[in-house]
């Protein structure tokens, strides 16, 4: 299964790219949650601290709940990190 991150503002400065793709064994059932724990595996600059403070999207729309959201094979899921202004 091949899944794709696209990494904006801290989010890309952490992976040090702007887009990270991750290919697994195929399993019945995959969360985002655990593709998040392979991303703290393989890029050291995160962290699931890091993930808990930011959101994620698929097509456009946020997901609400990432340990019960099931991965498919192709997804891209954009990271939106906190963003503070003034």
């Amino acid at each position: 299964m091949s899944v794709s991150f696209k990494c904006f503002a801290r989010a890309r400065e952490l992976a040090n790219t702007n887009l990270i793709q991750l290919v697994i064994p195929s399993v019945d059932r995959t969360s985002l949650y655990q593709m998040l724990q392979q991303l703290v595996q393989q890029y050291p600059g995160f962290d699931m601290a890091f993930f808990e403070r930011c959101r994620f999207a698929l097509n456009h729309k946020y997901i609400a709940n990432v340990d019960a959201h099931t991965v498919c094979d192709g997804d891209v899921y954009t990271i939106v990190p906190p963003i503070s202004g003034g």
